[in-house]
């Protein structure tokens, strides 16, 4: 849980599953909707939908490292507060 407290994680060395496992993780650890993500990282939330469909979906995609490394800043810096 560590990693998803202090930005130490680096996303860009994280597989595809991975990353949907931090995000995750840092949801329930700071009690974050998916509105919520779009906010801290940039993404629309259609496309943050899109990160938690089946694999099989033609509508999935997965998170970028971008997305990881925005949210991990907002964490460092206090920033995040969830709406759930």
């Amino acid at each position: 849980m560590s990693n998803v407290t202090h930005p130490s994680a680096k996303a860009s060395a994280m597989t595809d599953e991975e990353r949907l496992a931090w995000m995750r993780t840092a949801m329930d650890v700071h009690n974050l909707t998916w509105q919520d993500l779009a906010r801290y990282t940039g993404y629309s939330y259609s496309t943050v939908g899109s990160w938690f469909t089946q694999v099989e979906s033609a509508r999935h995609r997965p998170i970028p490292a971008r997305a990881i490394d925005r949210l991990q800043l907002e964490i460092k810096a206090g920033n995040v507060r969830g709406s759930k």
